[in-house]
């Protein structure tokens, strides 16, 4: 008479473990690749853990959750004690969950795959592991190269031959239409890189990569303000760092102002790429940038330290800098990092349009260009592989400037 309660038992366990081994594996890969935030990964994950234990008690599997079953389902999870906080958000993960599966969640059987969409899985691979890009960027870049496709191939197998440059003319300018010159621009940069790569495999010719324009922005792009020093000097001081957040947040401000780095690269930290014997730091690869050690300054070494030892939270995760409120002891994402910029700009009242962290990058390479050094030096501490990368970053001071203007008319000897 206990066989059937164990055969039950078996067949619940069975049906959860499949489905907790795929969460954390394939579907949290799935999402990466379509640019999801990792905070957003690991809610979603937390909310299809709930669906699948509330399954398994019925002897299902999460695996053959239907379309019509997602809204019954986050209706009993949140009738539970301890249910989603945000229905909507839980919806959410039990449809990408639903689509990942195979299925529309707006009904109906998935799309079928279009005959081009090798060509996207193999540029974003390229772009991947050959460019090192983020995943935010490959995200718009595989956009705008399925837009392409699709006006030009429809569901069909990608013919290049049949591609001409008037044919990418008329594409640029229907697509351009209700887009401002800068956001045209960046769509036609994307589809020269997508263009670029078909070259590389040898399908289309290179006629077709110089037919690619570019939409005039005269009176349009502007530089980004770099800090004054007093203004650094603020920022600066606006961390105390008298809690374990504050340390945390003291340590990244000096990282981004103090050795130039990217947000990407300060979120990908790890406690292992400190050399503490020989004060440098060896800064992850992200962008496409070479890799490269930089130097530590005393200051900055103790400002980290000290996060080490007082601020950062015990886990096993090997980031650097880490969550301590909500999801304690997660790394610290990106997004998390340019909120936490954007309300120091606020509290130091530095203009309302100010939001973005590269500002911090520009201010480090103006700071030095400042100081006597020269562009390839910056290149080489920043990371750019081209110089003409490193001129956008560096501002002349005006000030400065005009002692060199000489008199008019001009005095000869």
């Amino acid at each position: 008479m206990r066989s059937r309660p164990l055969v039950h038992e078996f067949r619940r366990a069975a049906a959860l473990d499949e489905a907790l081994y795929i969460i954390p594996g394939e579907f949290s890969s799935y999402l990466r690749c379509r640019g999801y935030a990792p905070t957003t990964i690991v809610l979603y994950a937390g909310y299809l853990r709930a669906a699948a234990k509330a399954l398994a008690a019925r002897r299902r599997s999460l695996l053959t959750l239907s379309c019509a079953e997602v809204l019954p389902l986050v209706a009993r999870l949140n009738s539970r004690p301890g249910g989603p906080r945000s229905r909507t958000t839980c919806r959410a993960a039990l449809h990408r969950w639903v689509s990942f599966r195979g299925e529309d969640p707006k009904g109906g059987s998935a799309c079928p795959v279009a005959g081009w969409q090798s060509w996207i899985d193999e540029y974003d691979r390229f772009l991947d592991s050959d460019r090192g890009l983020t995943p935010a960027t490959r995200l718009y870049r595989r956009r705008y190269a399925r837009c392409f496709l699709r006006s030009m191939f429809r569901s069909g197998v990608a013919r290049w031959p049949r591609v001409s440059p008037t044919a990418i003319w008329r594409f640029s300018e229907q697509f351009s239409r209700t887009l401002k010159p800068a956001s045209a621009n960046v769509m036609l940069f994307s589809l020269k890189s997508f263009l670029r790569f078909v070259h590389l495999r040898g399908a289309c010719p290179d006629a077709l990569v110089h037919a690619v324009p570019h939409f005039a922005n005269y009176g349009q792009a502007t530089r980004t303000q770099a800090l004054s020093e007093e203004q650094r000097q603020q920022l600066l001081a606006a961390f105390p760092g008298d809690d374990a957040r504050g340390l945390r947040d003291h340590a990244i401000i000096n990282c981004l102002l103090e050795l130039g780095l990217r947000g990407q690269e300060v979120a990908s930290l790890k406690s292992g790429d400190i050399d503490w014997r020989r004060c440098c730091l060896n800064v992850p690869v992200v962008k496409g940038a070479r890799s490269r050690e930089l130097p530590l300054p005393r200051h900055v070494a103790s400002v980290l330290r000290a996060y080490i030892d007082r601020g950062r939270p015990g886990s096993p995760s090997e980031q650097l800098f880490l969550r301590h409120r909500s999801l304690a002891g997660q790394p610290f994402t990106l997004s998390g990092l340019r909120q936490m910029i954007r309300r120091a700009y606020r509290r130091c009242g530095f203009p309302a349009r100010w939001t973005g962290i590269h500002r911090l990058r520009h201010s480090f390479a103006t700071r030095l260009f400042r100081h006597g050094a020269d562009p390839k030096q910056i290149a080489d501490l920043l990371g750019h592989r081209d110089l003409g990368s490193t001129d956008t970053y560096v501002q002349a001071d005006l000030t400065t400037l005009r002692t060199l203007i000489r008199p008019w008319p001009f005095q000869h000897g």
